[in-house]
């Protein structure tokens, strides 16, 4: 497994245009395929363009059309170098000092006021924060994309929201909506509890062989992401004249 590490050094706007600049350790960037993809993994979207010179690289996102002609959608979405593996991008730590920032005296005091270390990074972060709103003008949407340190994962991601004014609706439509999202909900509880039980029930009878590998999950249709990383990790290992490999994914999502 090859050993990158990944690290944003810079973040700026051009009106819309999102550019991230970094490095790796290592002397160059074979391949240059930088990707932005959600934690649920549901979306993943190309960097509209790659620079590299050696080892450092400069991205651009277009976010208004990242997502085939679209906006980027709502969802905490992390920088990605796709290669051989997958290597996820991580925040130089000069950009964590708050020496690197012209804080004012208030600023500064409420930094220092701040609890967690998570907290503090946020706030510098802070810095490159942006905000716009779809169709230039328009009042209706109004986008913030916010680089920060997920508490969710501990990772960068660039946590990406926005705000659409509740237009009028049939009352007989949001009835129908919120019939919706209620079997909806509890049909995923059901699923889950479904699933728990099998699973709970069927790995005692697997106790002793301890040679069966079965990669699942309930929000993907196919092997993809890690799993397929680790997946042919195994191949490659010849893995699967020692242990049986099984798959069970969802037919759709």
């Amino acid at each position: 497994m090859d050993n990158y590490k990944l690290t944003i050094d810079n973040i700026y706007w051009e009106r819309i245009q999102l550019f991230i600049e970094g490095h790796t350790d290592c002397n160059r960037i074979e391949r240059k395929k930088l990707v932005l993809r959600n934690l649920t993994e549901t979306k993943e979207v190309e960097a509209n363009e790659v620079k590299v010179e050696g080892n450092r690289f400069k991205a651009r996102f277009n976010i208004a059309i990242l997502d085939n002609g679209n906006y980027l959608p709502s969802g905490q979405y992390l920088l990605i170098l796709k290669k051989e593996f997958e290597h996820i991008a991580h925040i130089n730590e000069v950009l964590l000092n708050p020496s690197h920032y012209d804080l004012d005296d208030e600023q500064y005091e409420h930094y220092h006021s701040l609890e967690t270390t998570n907290d503090k990074n946020n706030f510098l972060l802070k810095e490159f924060e942006y905000q716009f709103k779809k169709g230039g003008n328009s009042k209706k949407i109004n986008y913030n994309v916010y680089p920060k340190i997920s508490k969710e994962v501990n990772e960068f991601v660039l946590d990406v929201k926005f705000n659409m004014l509740n237009p009028k609706t049939n009352k007989l439509i949001v009835k129908f909506n919120e019939y919706k999202k209620s079997y909806n909900t509890k049909s995923y509880k059901l699923r889950d509890f479904l699933f728990k039980s099998i699973f709970n029930t069927t790995k005692f009878f697997h106790l002793k062989k301890g040679n069966t590998v079965l990669f699942t999950s309930d929000s993907r249709a196919e092997m993809s992401g890690n799993f397929e990383y680790v997946y042919n990790e195994m191949l490659r290992q010849n893995l699967d004249e020692k242990y049986k490999i099984h798959a069970l994914f969802k037919s759709n999502i």
